[in-house]
């Protein structure tokens, strides 16, 4: 939105870099608690409705969007991200938006009262964006949280409340995920890991031995 082009997110973050650094983060966190928990209802989304009034003095799209990043990076707030166990125990308070295709949604269950969004598609004013509340707190989640806390982002930009479900799918039905999605973009596992060189604060790196990684072909698709 802000007509960058040459920026990219480091699937799984430093997890996938080093062990220690997954033992903390993501093996720490990924687990199957609510896999009896799941709905497999759907749900139908609210009616178009308007976007959020934003309180900005610009007038062209590209100046409102540097103004509303602005605005949220002067103000930043660790509020982005809600654990699943607070969604689970009071989903009621959310509208809650799942970012998976109808049929994993349908198939592998969701939060309870989750409505379905498509990925990459969903989102725009042509679309379903305006389906969204704007007084009521809204949480995205897709399976590993990395399209997700985009998507938040994004939305944030707009003036929604929104929150993204740390870990994705991966932080309440880890077992699901492995059996359902064999993508290495979906499911995180120790085979994820690296183990590179990493560099900690204040150390002198030590030149070392470059470090093959076969090369992954990447098949775009939707979801996370």
């Amino acid at each position: 939105m802000l007509g960058f082009d040459n920026t990219y997110a480091l699937r799984f973050g430093l997890s996938s870099w080093d062990k220690s650094i997954a033992e903390n983060f993501w093996l720490a966190n990924i687990n199957s608690d609510f896999v009896d928990k799941l709905d497999f209802a759907p749900h139908p989304k609210n009616n178009p409705g308007n976007l959020p009034a934003l309180a900005v003095k610009a007038n062209n799209g590209l100046e409102i969007a540097w103004e509303r990043a602005n605005q949220l990076l002067e103000n930043f707030t660790p509020e982005y991200l809600v654990t699943a166990e607070e969604v689970f125990d009071n989903h009621e308070n959310y509208y809650i938006a799942n970012y998976w295709p109808e049929d994993k949604y349908l198939k592998n269950g969701h939060i309870p009262g989750a409505i379905q969004y498509q990925p990459k598609h969903s989102f725009q004013k042509n679309t379903d964006l305006t389906t969204l509340p704007t007084d009521k707190t809204i949480v995205v989640y897709c399976y590993s949280g990395q399209h997700s806390n985009f998507i938040v982002a994004y939305l944030h930009l707009l003036g929604y409340d929104v929150r993204s479900v740390a870990y994705g799918a991966n932080g309440f039905i880890h077992q699901i995920m492995a059996e359902t999605e064999a993508s290495p973009s979906r499911t995180f596992t120790k085979e994820q890991i690296k183990n590179l060189p990493l560099v900690k604060s204040g150390e002198t790196p030590a030149v070392e031995k470059m470090i093959e990684i076969p090369t992954e072909t990447i098949k775009v698709a939707g979801g996370c």
